[in-house]
């Protein structure tokens, strides 16, 4: 069993599932450059600079600022940061249950595997092949990465997956962008250009097969 990021449970209402979040990325297919002085190979460090003066500046006269309208900063000590935090739970609190159509795929931020912890297995199994069938998400709030992340656990053939969203006010406003008005009509298409479109998307739909697609860029 791999070693999850986060241990605790699934709740909701008198069922409680045991489990730990684990990355879903496989971090070996990545490269991970190291900077390198090319005349003895030793590591290449980096200094932090006073952009005012120029000159090095220790890390102990160094602290967070939030920016203000004034343009000023308020400076926050790490111990004030650490009041800010948000207070770690042990569970994912499911509030609803929603069909998988209804969370659009521009709410969907990062993924988790959710395995089994000790004695889940029989919840486990059921709230997967539960969802599987209903093909519905769960969705609830998680305290991950110190913050509360808006959630929705899905199921994928043996696994459960949990999705964190995006809080709407995290997503731009479509009206911000200038696009063209919704439907057909504002653009003036004609109905030979319509079906022609149709046609060729028509052709050219497959079955969904991941596996043939792979990172060429590097190898």
């Amino acid at each position: 069993m791999e070693r999850g990021l986060w241990s605790g449970s699934i709740s909701f209402g008198l069922v409680t599932i045991p489990v730990s979040v684990v990355s879903a990325e496989n971090k070996q297919q990545e490269l991970d450059f190291d900077l390198i002085d090319r005349r003895d190979h030793a590591h290449v460090g980096y200094q932090k600079i006073n952009k005012n003066t120029g000159k090095p500046i220790e890390s102990e006269d160094i602290v967070k600022g939030l920016k203000l309208e004034t343009g000023k900063y308020a400076l926050f000590e790490q111990d004030e940061l650490k009041h800010l935090r948000i207070k770690g739970t042990s569970t994912i609190e499911i509030q609803q249950f929603v069909t998988r159509v209804e969370i659009t795929p521009i709410y969907f931020k990062k993924f988790y595997y959710l395995q089994p912890a000790k004695n889940g297995d029989k919840t486990y199994v059921l709230l997967r092949e539960t969802l599987l069938k209903t093909e519905t998400f769960a969705v609830g709030l998680i305290v991950l990465h110190n913050r509360q992340q808006l959630v929705a656990i899905g199921a994928m053939e043996s696994a459960l997956i949990l999705h964190v969203l995006h809080y709407p006010a995290e997503i731009k406003k479509l009206s911000a962008l200038g696009l063209p008005a919704a439907g057909l009509k504002s653009a003036r298409l004609t109905a030979k250009e319509i079906s022609m479109a149709e046609k060729l998307v028509g052709e050219l739909t497959e079955t969904w097969k991941p596996i043939e697609f792979k990172d060429t860029y590097f190898r």
